[in-house]
């Protein structure tokens, strides 16, 4: 059977998003024996100079707790998945990526012996961070590799030196032409990925549909209660993909509504601040996966305001919204084009505001039936399925045989 070690660029505590969804799924199948979950190494320097600003929470706790012990932790959701915890023991690896590459190989010898102890054979690479492109020809034991494009990395990490994320786009290109393997989350990354490596497919993100169906999941959160509907509500990251100039004309425009936004702010702009004084926007904050359907079912139009310049794949919450039955009123993003028959999908600011008033006039239990259907169409698990179909394809033209 398939063993897959993941190299992540998300810590398993967090919010559970695209990377730590994929592995839980993958892990739950009788074809997969082990899924060796490697989260972002920590930096004992970090923890000499400042203690309390990394212990500062139960999260890392956990994680430098894994770390120090020099061993893994099964996940409580699938006892099949291990957690490893990297330390990297030379400063400045993010500024310098000899640096980290060093803390990497060191690193990688210790993965090894934890691997041959557990006894894992056919093991399947999987990378997520152009940081850790050396992997590739230094993880020899593997039988493929696979590079989940899940982000344009020197895009995403804009406020990086020019250096750096020069560094990060040679690195990214490196990972696309030799993965056997590619995943892309958008169209548009796809196209570029196809030029460097015929094996590359597009694998959009999923939901777990059925923490957001009403009848299993209907309470309203105390920090709801005292909120007057309508409620036009936000649940993701309020980072630069985020119009918050958008969001300031549709609450001056929509009185009447709250505008509920849930989710860390990534980046406090004058825009934001200028929200966060608005009587009828509501800043919540993060809140744990398992609590989003209760939130998502209070609200009574879920909206998407994306600016539409960004290069922006399907928000990973689409299927969320889709989940709740909710009418769902977005920005032209040309990713969600394909769910064009589900959303309203706006042009500019009037279209926008206009959008939301007609979606808070629908009850359509046809169109909420359709929205849960297409939410089940697209779960985690059916992308994991969608993942081994082209792993064992790959293999059988390898010669390789993975047993059940």
């Amino acid at each position: 059977m398939l063993t897959l070690v993941c190299f992540s660029i998300n810590n398993w505590e967090k919010r559970k998003a695209r990377k730590q969804q994929f592995m839980l799924s993958l892990a739950k199948r009788q074809d997969v024996a082990k899924v060796v979950y490697v989260e972002p190494a920590l930096n004992l320097w970090r923890l000499i100079f400042f203690p309390g600003e990394e212990l500062k929470d139960k999260g890392n706790q956990r994680r430098w707790l894994r770390a120090l012990r020099f061993s893994y932790e099964l996940a409580p959701e699938v006892q099949k998945l291990i957690i490893l915890t990297p330390i990297f023991f030379l400063p400045f690896a993010f500024r310098l990526p000899f640096i980290y590459q060093l803390n990497l190989y060191l690193w990688l010898k210790f993965i090894r012996r934890k691997l041959k102890g557990l006894g894992f054979k056919e093991v399947i690479l999987w990378l997520y961070n152009p940081y850790d492109f050396k992997l590739l020809s230094w993880f020899r034991q593997r039988c493929l590799a696979i590079f989940d494009w899940a982000e344009d990395w020197p895009e995403y990490f804009r406020d990086y030196p020019k250096r750096l994320r020069e560094f990060l786009s040679r690195a990214q290109l490196q990972c696309i032409k030799e993965a056997n393997i590619v995943f892309t989350v958008s169209e548009y990354l796809l196209k570029q990925a196809k030029v460097l490596n015929p094996n590359a497919w597009l694998m959009r993100d999923g939901t777990n549909w059925e923490y957001f169906v009403k009848p299993k999941l209907y309470y309203t959160p105390a920090d709801l209660k005292d909120i007057p509907h309508p409620i036009l509500g936000y649940v993701g990251t309020v980072s630069f993909r985020f119009d918050a100039a958008l969001v300031l004309a549709l609450s001056q425009r929509l009185v009447y509504a709250s505008i509920v936004i849930i989710g860390k702010i990534l980046t406090l702009t004058p825009e934001i601040r200028l929200l966060q004084e608005r009587k009828n926007v509501y800043f919540l904050g993060e809140k744990d996966y398992s609590e989003l359907g209760s939130y998502l079912n209070n609200f009574d139009v879920c909206i998407l305001p994306y600016l539409t310049e960004v290069k922006t794949p399907a928000p990973t919450k689409i299927y969320d919204y889709l989940a709740s039955g909710k009418p769902i009123v977005s920005t032209s993003i040309l990713e969600l084009g394909f769910l064009s028959d589900y959303i309203w999908m706006a042009r500019n600011y009037d279209e926008f505001s206009g959008f939301c008033v007609q979606a808070l006039k629908e009850n359509n239990a046809v169109k909420q039936r359709l929205h849960i259907e297409k939410a089940q169409e697209n779960s985690w698990d059916k992308r994991a399925d969608e993942i081994m179909e082209f792993v064992r394809n790959l293999l059988v033209k390898k010669g390789i045989e993975a047993k059940n």
